[in-house]
């Protein structure tokens, strides 16, 4: 016979059982998720469906990059993006952290000072998916010296740390833009094109 399966946000096995003329057969098989981005409510948002379905269940009514299903003001994209969970309010809060090479806590940018012989390090550093190129993630960071006009920094990004998953990226931080000390940060996240 045939079997047709609907949308899935994950492959699987399924168990088909039949019986006949007094004989009971059965056959697993896998059935294969092939698009990521189709299943249900969540089809065509560009997040993937497998990550929506494990945060916010099978029909989350916040589910796409502008939902924020537990208020904190960071956005599933944004959840998405940094490695935070969007359905726990003290999860969008958390900032980065890492101990060694190993990223110990996904989250929130934050500014970062070291210093060296006869000088400063000054970053910021970010958690960012590894597999942000085939997951169609941008990260840019921007400077500004008064919250109005904003600039990309032209610094190549850093790893410092990294889990199975994520990584610490440092970009560094320029002491002036368009001749004005840059005072302020913002890490941009959008889809690609």
């Amino acid at each position: 016979g045939l079997v047709t399966a609907a949308a899935t946000y994950q492959s699987g096995i399924a168990t088909v059982q039949a019986t006949a003329a007094g004989l009971t057969g059965t056959l697993s098989f896998v059935v294969s998720e092939t698009i990521p981005d189709n299943f249900g409510l969540y089809a065509g948002d560009r997040l993937p469906d497998a990550w929506q379905v494990v945060y916010l269940g099978e029909s989350g009514p916040a589910g796409g990059p502008a939902g924020d299903p537990d208020h904190d003001g960071y956005n599933n994209l944004l959840e998405f993006a940094f490695g935070t969970h969007p359905g726990d309010i003290t999860s969008g809060s958390d900032v980065i952290q890492y101990s060694g090479d190993i990223l110990t806590v996904r989250g929130q940018p934050v500014p970062l000072i070291n210093n060296i012989p006869n000088s400063v390090d000054f970053r910021v550093v970010f958690s960012r998916r590894r597999d942000h190129h085939s997951a169609g993630l941008l990260y840019q960071v921007q400077f500004s010296p008064d919250l109005l006009s904003w600039t990309t920094g032209a610094s190549v990004p850093l790893v410092f740390a990294q889990d199975a998953e994520f990584e610490a990226v440092g970009v560094t931080w320029p002491f002036f833009i368009d001749g004005r000390k840059a005072r302020f940060f913002r890490v941009m996240v959008s889809l690609t094109p």
